[in-house]
This record gives C-alpha cells, structure tokens and sequence, in this order.
C-alpha cells in the first residue's frame, strides 16, 4: 500500500522535473543554472526520502 501512494505521489513531482532535467542536460544553459538544478534534485530527494520514512513509521 505505501509503495502505490509512493508511486502516485512520485508521478506529478516527476513530471514537473522534465523542464528541470531539460535545463540540466543543455549546454548552452550556463553552468550555474545547471548547478541550481542539480542542487534543487538533492533537496527534493531527500524531502522524498523524509517523506517515505515518516509514512512508514
């Protein structure tokens, strides 16, 4: 049952990521857009990972 919320939960977020990952794989983006990008992926990794543990509790 978590893993189907995790999974209905994970769509949207990863939908909303496909401009992000447009921007982070485009070179003529310059390169500190990219790192903000990236830096945006770790931040939302680990929200997600909080969020995961705090529902399996």
């Amino acid at each position: 049952m978590l893993a189907t919320f995790m999974s209905l939960f994970l769509l949207p977020i990863m939908l909303l990521n496909l401009p992000l990952m447009k921007i982070g794989f485009d070179d003529e983006v310059p390169s500190h857009q990219r790192i903000t990008v990236g830096y945006a992926f770790l931040v939302q990794a680990g929200l997600i990972g909080i969020l995961a543990v705090l529902l399996s509790l």
